[in-house]
């Protein structure tokens, strides 16, 4: 069996425009802090090592922004491992 890695695993949103001209709610729609845990569980469940994130620059964005939901959930569900 070989290793297997993910490289750039989605968690950050798409949408019909740049991302910082889409709403809260536009963004949050197409990658809300629920999928991103879910992305996250997934890749580890299937045992994947090195998981790269794909979205940090548009977390911190958000967390400069005065919303850490999207902050936190990642570094809720990548502590530890």
């Amino acid at each position: 069996r070989r290793p297997v890695f993910i490289h750039e695993l989605q968690c950050e949103p798409w949408g019909p425009d740049a991302i910082w001209k889409l709403t809260k709610e536009q963004q949050d729609e197409s990658m809300p802090p629920e999928r991103i845990a879910k992305n996250i569980a997934w890749a580890k469940r299937i045992g994947s090592y090195p998981i790269d994130l794909w979205g940090g620059e548009w977390w911190y964005w958000r967390w400069q922004k005065k919303d850490k939901t999207v902050w936190q959930t990642v570094q809720d569900n990548v502590s530890g491992t």
